[in-house]
């Protein structure tokens, strides 16, 4: 069923919550913090003018305003976005310092937005850089942990995946259109090998993965990891992620399947969209826990026992923000099996 809004109410709604709601605040905020540095200043050096004063809110407001704007126009955690707003608090600092002080004011609003987008751009970089380096820890998904929880890894009949086709091919079988979802996210699902795993990872007798992680307990069955060629690579185009598929995945049940293809491709969803940058050292619970969650709502659905789940759910945590809602992951499964 397709929804229907014959009055327009809500494309309004959504117009102003999504546009015009930012800049509002935008303009509060920024007429705030204008102020106080020009009252604070003015204090110090006793040269209060009302003139001036004046000038701090309307500078503050629109400033304020503009970066409210381009907050939705970029996107939040972007370079440009970040060195635009750089620019405009520095505008403001600038501005409001230059009235204190008896300087150009013109002067003063275009060394502040110079100086303020150059130390945005530089904290973003380098935040950037320790991302990427963390990018190279990866999430996985051990067989152990699916054992707590419930699943059957009995030996299903099938064969141990042998090639990348497989794996591909049974991720359109169980959980969605392979090529149309890692498009999505700039992802891609490959069988692990003993060549393509990341250092201190290899494939056992069991054909699953093994780690020297102590973070790690049990044998991996999905591991999610960075694929960039390099650093200028992640900093101008975004995380790129490789999902490795243990071939022990093939002899294991459809649902089984479909809870390392969809848990993987959560942490995959999550590195793409930056979370890695932006949350640092709470990432990996954060990403776990939203994963896992993922992992029990799939037994619910159908009708398995999910109670030993929890376990693991709040061994990470169990609790994750909003920002890291699997379901927002999972919508970019094309046709999604449910």
């Amino acid at each position: 069923m397709i929804f229907n809004d014959p009055s327009g109410e809500f494309f309004v709604a959504g117009f102003f919550l999504t546009w015009i709601a930012p800049i509002i605040w935008g303009a509060i905020v920024g007429t705030a913090i204008s102020v106080g540095i020009y009252a604070v200043q003015a204090a110090i050096n006793n040269s209060w003018s009302w003139r001036d004063f004046s000038r701090s809110i309307l500078l503050g407001a629109v400033t304020g305003a503009v970066s409210g704007g381009l907050s939705q126009v970029f996107t939040a955690s972007g370079f440009w976005s970040t060195v635009a707003n750089g620019a405009l608090v520095g505008a403001g600092t600038g501005g409001a310092t230059a009235l204190i002080t008896g300087q150009n004011f013109l002067e003063g609003v275009l060394k502040g937005a110079v100086i303020g987008g150059a130390i945005a751009g530089i904290s973003w970089t380098i935040s950037r850089t320790v991302a990427f380096y963390r990018s190279k820890m990866p999430n996985a998904i051990t067989s152990t942990e699916l054992k707590n929880a419930g699943y059957d890894l009995s030996d299903q009949g099938g064969d141990y995946y042998t090639t990348d086709q497989q794996v591909q091919n049974d991720f359109n079988r169980t959980t969605g259109d392979y090529q149309a979802s890692v498009d999505n996210i700039n992802t891609e699902y490959k069988l692990a090998t003993d060549q393509n795993l990341p250092r201190g990872n290899r494939i056992n007798s069991w054909k699953q993965i093994w780690t020297d992680n102590p973070n790690e307990s049990g044998h991996i069955l999905g591991l999610t990891t960075n694929r960039n060629k390099n650093w200028w690579e992640f900093l101008t185009q975004g995380e790129k992620s490789r999902i490795l598929i243990a071939p022990n995945l093939g002899i294991q049940s459809d649902v089984v399947k479909q809870a390392v293809f969809g848990h993987e491709y959560i942490h995959a969803y999550h590195r793409y969209i930056g979370l890695m940058a932006s949350y640092g050292s709470r990432y990996s619970n954060y990403t776990e826990s939203s994963a896992y969650h993922f992992t029990i709502n799939l037994l619910k659905s159908r009708g398995e026992d999910f109670s030993s789940f929890l376990n693991q759910f709040y061994n990470y945590g169990g609790r994750f923000p909003g920002i890291f809602n699997w379901t927002d992951a999972i919508k970019k499964i094309v046709n999604f099996k449910k």
